[in-house]
């Protein structure tokens, strides 16, 4: 697999990823097995963008009947830092009342943009509200320890800048079949005509 010139270190190659989030979702499988849903219908919701290759990947190992739905809330603007305050760009268009929601998200690192989301799906009286994110970042200093995500594919502690595998900085990157973590500073200087 050839390395982006931009990349410091490929962090996790397509096959491990894919290793990840079946187990991930075999998790989620034996999860769901044990709910009461009855004839109810899971609804997942994925926060767009960066989630699409891993929801993509996860339903496919999924064993109970579900809905996709997307939400795109902007958290990151374009810079390598998250906003204080979450924006919800793009609603869902189900309803969730009494019903089991599982949000999707590809990464769990200050916790707001989840706390947001959680939030506001909770307004709408869904009968539980669990989540799912690609990736974990333990050691996130910023991070309120009340929020924590109830499944996880990996759990990381280097504080590098991801992309990759929908993962992006500027729109861009996102196409790169592995994880990644990003040079910053070779990027801000990289001329894209190339």
């Amino acid at each position: 697999m050839e390395k982006h010139p931009l990349i410091k270190d490929i962090l996790f190659t397509r096959e491990e990823l894919q290793i990840k989030i079946k187990q991930v979702a075999d998790e989620l499988n034996k999860y769901y097995s044990k709910q009461k849903m009855k004839e109810q219908t899971l609804v997942i919701i994925g926060i767009l963008k960066s989630v699409v290759p891993f929801m993509a990947e996860l339903v496919q190992h999924l064993k109970f009947e579900c809905i996709t739905e997307y939400m795109l809330v902007s958290s990151y603007l374009g810079k390598t830092k998250a906003s204080a305050t979450p924006k919800m760009l793009l609603d869902i268009n189900v309803s969730i009342e009494d019903r089991h929601v599982l949000i999707v998200e590809d990464i769990l690192e200050s916790g707001a943009t989840l706390k947001y989301v959680k939030n506001y799906l909770g307004l709408r009286n869904p009968k539980e509200i669990r989540t799912v994110t690609l990736v974990d970042r333990v050691n996130n200093k910023k991070r309120n320890k009340s929020i924590k995500t109830d499944f996880t594919a990996i759990k990381m502690e280097t504080d590098d800048f991801l992309v990759g595998f929908g993962f992006d900085l500027d729109e861009r990157l996102r196409n790169l079949p592995y994880l990644g973590g990003l040079d910053v500073e070779k990027y801000q200087d990289w001329n894209w005509e190339k």
